[in-house]
């Protein structure tokens, strides 16, 4: 079955001089058209339930805006950062958050020993590993 326009296409049929919020009981009148079967189909909706789909419309609209666009980006910069910590092996070069660049001359599940110069090892935790050089060239 196809609608009109990818959907259904709601046409009004109530009156054009009432206000949705606290005008009588009296339902609005939607009607639904199948473009295919040329038929209709009359759905009703009260007036509490406008108000409230304008009233929480809004908001559902927003909490949809903040998931694309915030929410699920950050989920998938997550999920990359955490697979360059796993794939990181004894050799890579890599620079921390801090910015000190040196190359991994030990590692274990959550501790990382990083060759800075001759004779110079730090000890940093594995999550403090922000780049692998190795891996993606140089920095900007």
């Amino acid at each position: 079955m196809k609608w009109e326009s990818r959907g259904a296409k709601l046409l009004w049929q109530g009156q054009g001089t009432e206000s949705l919020v606290g005008c009588g009981a009296k339902p609005r009148e939607f009607k639904l058209k199948n473009l295919n079967k040329n038929e209709e189909r009359s759905v009703y909706m009260s007036n509490e339930a406008m108000t409230g789909l304008m009233t929480w419309g809004p908001a559902i609209v927003m909490v949809a805006v903040f998931y694309f666009l915030l929410i699920r980006p950050q989920k998938a910069a997550q999920k990359k950062r955490n697979e360059m910590l796993e794939k990181l092996k004894k050799g890579d070069k890599v620079m921390t958050i801090g910015g000190l660049y040196g190359t991994i001359a030990d590692i274990n599940e959550k501790k990382v020993k990083l060759s800075v110069a001759d004779g110079v090892r730090l000890e940093f935790a594995r999550s403090a590993i922000s780049e692998n050089i190795t891996e993606n060239g140089e920095p900007e």
